[in-house]
């Protein structure tokens, strides 16, 4: 014990060293630890009441009809959303490419890149518009498009612009019918851009959904995602 300790403080240990590398790891490990409850605590407060229990993506079209009948078996009281779509890239503004329009920096990331797009006949249920008016639940004429408000005035967008989005190798050209405010926090399922269900029409897609069913339990939730994994 006495060569022990005496090799610790002997001359041109590693002593010093060893300890300040222990405490600096330790504090690391607390301070990690730290940030990780902040932010766990900050997520859980902030996520609103009325947060999907469930998101579901990917859903193939000939995969829809019977995914909806096995979510109504699983969770009979809850309320199952269900969206189609596709993915595509903004190619021009008005005509003008998008690589030599003049777009607000905020704003620049809706042209960056592929983009979720989706089409409705109604307007959605988390959405309001804001300027414009909404299709009919029939239309069948020339490209429309909805825009969120938000992003559409970063952009410097107005109604009567056109945009056209590329999918599936073909370019898209829609008028802008009205704008929507849209509301994010609700974590469901949103769109910068809604398009009329004609735009699309024929085009393969798959189906995004949520499930809110805020009387389920964990139990429930669990039986929910194993039946739906095993499908």
């Amino acid at each position: 014990l006495r060569l022990a300790i005496g090799n610790i403080h002997r001359p041109g240990a590693l002593t010093p060293s060893v300890v300040l590398s222990l405490g600096l790891g330790l504090t690391l490990l607390v301070t990690l630890a730290l940030i990780d409850g902040n932010l766990r605590r900050q997520i859980s407060g902030s996520l609103p009441e009325r947060a999907p229990n469930f998101f579901f993506v990917d859903i193939q079209s000939s995969d829809v009809d019977a995914f909806s009948a096995l979510v109504g078996r699983q969770a009979p009281k809850g309320k199952l959303v269900k969206v189609p779509m596709l993915r595509g890239r903004v190619m021009a503004l008005n005509g003008v490419d998008v690589d030599k329009a003049r777009v607000a920096p905020e704003g620049a990331w809706v042209l960056r890149g592929d983009r979720g797009l989706t089409y409705e006949a109604s307007i959605p249920a988390n959405a309001t518009l804001t300027e414009g008016t909404w299709w009919p639940d029939n239309y069948a004429g020339e490209p429309l498009v909805s825009f969120s408000a938000e992003e559409g005035a970063e952009i410097g967008l107005k109604l009567g612009d056109t945009i056209t989005v590329n999918v599936l190798g073909r370019n898209v050209t829609a008028r802008i019918a009205n704008f929507r405010q849209v509301e994010w926090e609700t974590m469901g399922i949103n769109f910068v851009m809604v398009f009329s269900p004609s735009t699309f029409a024929g085009a393969p897609h798959s189906w995004l959904a949520t499930l809110t069913d805020k009387g389920a339990s964990p139990a429930d939730d669990a039986r929910l995602l194993n039946a739906v994994t095993r499908a």
